[in-house]
């Protein structure tokens, strides 16, 4: 009694790990094929690790279910897996989307794990010689799914160790690294203790609660998507309004200079003052062709000299001499992209040109207004 209890226990552990497998690896690889589909994090594996685990899936399927020719058909479907991967690492440099599903492919570190999978499932379990091979390679799927997931559970481990693209996939490794240790040694057989209403019991309830966890993950994620959105288009809302509220103030501080403020000594105590309330601008230029008006300041050196190599860069100057807005914004250095430059104009008869070096690195994080955010922003 206590013997067909262990059977028909482990009829049912391996009947529910199947349909998991088979389940998990069909919906992530149409989730991965399809951009529209919003993933949930649960089901993020790389598309060709998808098709790994449901091959395995239903090898392992076919074993207990005695067909050997689905049995071989997986073993080749894995064997080929395994060659398109190494020829095509090798042929892109080992980076690069899979042809197969558009998508990133697997590394060349997981083609020994493809072939042992596919050499299990063609010779089978049984045989004298047969199921030790099914116990090294149960023992060596159940390593690197124990090493899965102690990596990602924040062990400090060598580089060089092997494991799964992430822990979804680790975790199938342990537990079919564990089923092929238990098949090794006995092939349970579904009809032997189940019925096949039993079997088809067992497979819709797994079935049903897979799809009730995915619609919790689904939804769990259209929740968090949406808040990240939410909190992207108040930051980016913050900081186009301060972004035009610096454009305001220069504008009506060049106002003043053509005015009032012509002389040197009174703009630099003007735009010493700009320096301490608005630490984000780092300089200056003012031009009035009319008076032949030509001022540049900055708060370093440095800054003053990068200023200096920009207007006098043919894409600046074309930038500059064609300006139709009252406000134009240009990102000039892509080695500095937190440096830009801001020119105004004036849209009537007056013709002066500032033109002002902005530190937006600067401006979003000490002087944007804003709010705390469920998610944090990284600029």
């Amino acid at each position: 009694m206590d013997a067909h209890n262990r059977e028909l226990a482990l009829q049912t552990g391996l009947l529910m790990l199947l349909t998991t497998t088979v389940i998990i690896g069909g919906a992530s690889l149409v989730f991965s094929v399809t951009p529209s589909l919003p993933q949930p994090q649960a089901l993020a594996v790389l598309p060709d690790s998808s098709l790994v685990i449901l091959l395995c899936g239903l090898g392992l399927s076919s074993v207990m279910a005695n067909l050997p020719k689905w049995r071989r058909a997986s073993s080749v479907c894995l064997a080929l897996l395994a060659f398109y991967t190494l020829v095509h690492n090798v042929i892109d440099a080992g980076t690069g989307h899979s042809w197969l599903t558009g998508q990133p492919r697997l590394p060349s570190q997981a083609v020994p794990t493809l072939i042992l999978a596919a050499f299990c499932l063609w010779v089978g379990p049984q045989g004298q010689w047969q199921h030790r091979v099914w116990q090294f390679g149960g023992g060596f799927l159940w390593l690197i799914g124990t090493i899965t997931l102690a990596y990602h559970a924040g062990a400090k481990l060598p580089s060089w160790l092997p494991r799964a693209s992430a822990l979804l996939p680790g975790l199938l490794c342990f537990s079919f690294g564990l089923a092929m240790v238990m098949v090794s040694r006995r092939v349970p057989r579904l009809t032997s203790s189940l019925s096949k209403s039993a079997v088809t019991a067992g497979i819709i309830g797994v079935s049903l609660s897979m799809s009730g966890w995915f619609l919790i993950s689904w939804n769990q994620h259209e929740t968090t998507r949406l808040e990240a959105q939410h909190s992207l288009e108040s930051v980016t809302t913050s900081i186009e309004r301060t972004l035009n509220s610096r454009a305001i103030v220069l504008e009506r501080l060049a106002e003043r200079w053509q005015e009032v403020f012509e002389d040197e000594e009174s703009r630099q105590r003007e735009v010493a003052r700009y320096w301490s309330d608005y630490p984000s601008i780092l300089a200056l230029a003012y031009f009035n062709p009319i008076t032949r008006d030509t001022w540049r300041r900055a708060q370093q050196g440095q800054d003053l000299l990068w200023l200096d190599d920009q207007l006098v860069s043919l894409p600046v100057l074309r930038w500059l001499n064609q300006q139709q807005q009252s406000t134009q914004w240009l990102l000039p250095d892509p080695s500095r992209p937190e440096l830009a430059l801001l020119a105004l104009k004036p849209s009537n008869a007056q013709r002066y040109q500032l033109v002002a070096v902005i530190n937006l690195a600067r401006l979003v994080t000490s002087e944007a207004s804003i709010a705390e955010q469920a998610f944090s922003v990284a600029y």
